[in-house]
Formats: C-alpha cells, structure tokens, sequence
C-alpha cells in the first residue's frame, strides 16, 4: 500500500455508468467547493484516529484531495486511496498518493488490514450501500475507524423534496439518506457510534453547473427552478439570490464510528 500502483477490481454491480461519469468529471473534480472546503477538512481532522504507523484507506478517494490532506497531517502514515474512474485514480496517483481502481463493495484488501477507512460523498451512488459498509466492516481491524461523510437531507420531507430535483439533474444519485438513516445503517452493520458533526455548506448554481457541464440550453430551466423553491418546505434549507448566481445551502454529516474492539472470532 506504500507504493504507487493501479490495480483493476470490479465486482456485479451496475456501475459502469458512475465510472464513466466521473471519468468525465475527472478534470475538473479538483475545483469542487465541498471537496476542499477548509472547515469540512478541519472537522475531518478533528474526528480521525491516526498515528505514524496507521493505515487508512480513502474508500471512492476520487482525485486523492483529501488522501493528500491526511497526507500532510501524518507523512508516515500508509495510505491507500481506490476509486471505480481509472482517470480519477490517475489525478491520486499524479499527487504521489497510492491508487487502486476498484469497487467499494468488494474492496481487494485482507480482512482486518487497516486502521481507518473514510467515505466521502460515495453511498449516495451505491445500489447497495450496505454491501460497502459490509466490506468496510470486513477490512478494519477491531477497534479500528469508519470516518463517513455525507451531504444529507434536512429532513424526510426535504428527503422527498430532493428526490424530485435530482431525478432531473443528478440521476446517478440512488440513495438520500438523512443523518438518522446513516446512523440507523452504521448499527445495523454493526459500528458503534462515537460522535458527528454537521454542518451547513453553501454551493453557488453556476458553478455547480460548470462543473457538470450542464448544456446553456438547460441552465434556464436549472435557474428557474432554483428561484421557485425559495420558500422550500424545510426551512433550514436557503436559497439565496447574488447578483447572476444562486446560492443554496446543504448539510454536511461526519459520523466518527468503531468496529467492536471484541470482534468474535469467526468474523476475523
């Protein structure tokens, strides 16, 4: 895990099409807001376990931002960042950061192999977000550390709300669970919850637009519906108008959560 190397595991999943889109979106992955947000960092900073000799894997790592980032809070440590997109695992590679190109739900790791493993903005893309908590599960060493980060709806009927936008603008995305869902999901995979943090972080419109690179005949319509729900349902969510652009806010989730110190014996 301390060398640079690609690696190719797939497993039966339908994910030829989330490869491809973030293929595409590999360019320009690095210039998404959220992505090295300095609070988002900071709290993620705040929340993980690490030492000289620990071993973290950046589970769906993308371009490696936030591998580079643990990078420089501890240098000895091993870290391993795998995405599905081999061009994403080519932007971690070109920061230094050791890459596999292979799915989160069949992780091509030893069982109790590593100290921390983080999802970041992934379950949302899974068609079984359970399969990859199952493997993160599996490849941590008992006592070890799920850091999972999640942009979450408000609440259930902001839920309902989101479904209905990004059934238009973000198909891909299969799964909205809010914060109670995830911690819900974490217990029943048997993770023992330790603390969270949320947050409230503001996108503007244009740029998320540009990053998709969604068509100019479409960003009307993207506008129009932005401004039609600024008296959403949820009133924690804001949709703010700044000059040209439109500013919204969503909710970041960070749950700091441990594999069983007494793992039976069986499941080692």
């Amino acid at each position: 895990m301390n060398e640079q190397h690609t690696l190719s595991a797939t497993g039966d999943t339908d994910s030829d099409s989330i490869a491809a889109h973030f293929a595409h979106r590999a360019t320009t992955f690095d210039s998404t807001p959220w992505a090295y947000d300095a609070v988002i960092l900071s709290c993620f900073d705040s929340l993980i376990s690490v030492s000289p000799t620990s071993r973290i894997l950046d589970a769906g790592g993308g371009t490696g931002l936030l591998s580079a980032h643990f990078r420089e809070r501890c240098k000895a440590a091993i870290i391993l960042s795998l995405d599905l997109s081999f061009p994403m695992a080519q932007k971690a590679l070109s920061k230094g950061i050791s890459s596999c190109v292979a799915d989160v739900c069949y992780l091509p790791l030893r069982s109790c192999s590593l100290d921390v493993v983080v999802l970041r903005q992934v379950l949302q893309y899974l068609q079984t977000p359970s399969a990859a908590l199952q493997e993160c599960y599996r490849v941590l060493r008992p006592g070890g550390q799920l850091l999972l980060g999640q942009f979450v709806p408000y609440d259930h009927s902001d839920q309902r709300w989101l479904k209905r936008i990004l059934e238009t603008w973000q198909p891909l995305k299969k799964h909205l669970p809010t914060s109670e869902d995830l911690r819900e999901l974490l217990v029943d995979h048997r993770f023992r919850m330790q603390s969270t943090v949320q947050l409230d972080v503001f996108e503007s419109l244009a740029s998320w637009l540009d990053r998709h690179r969604v068509p100019a005949n479409r960003r009307p319509s993207a506008f129009a519906m932005a401004l039609s729900q600024r008296h959403h349902v949820t009133d924690r969510r804001r949709v703010l108008s700044r000059g040209d652009d439109i500013l919204f806010s969503n909710l970041f989730h960070i749950i700091d959560a441990r594999k069983p110190v007494e793992v039976e014996t069986t499941e080692r």
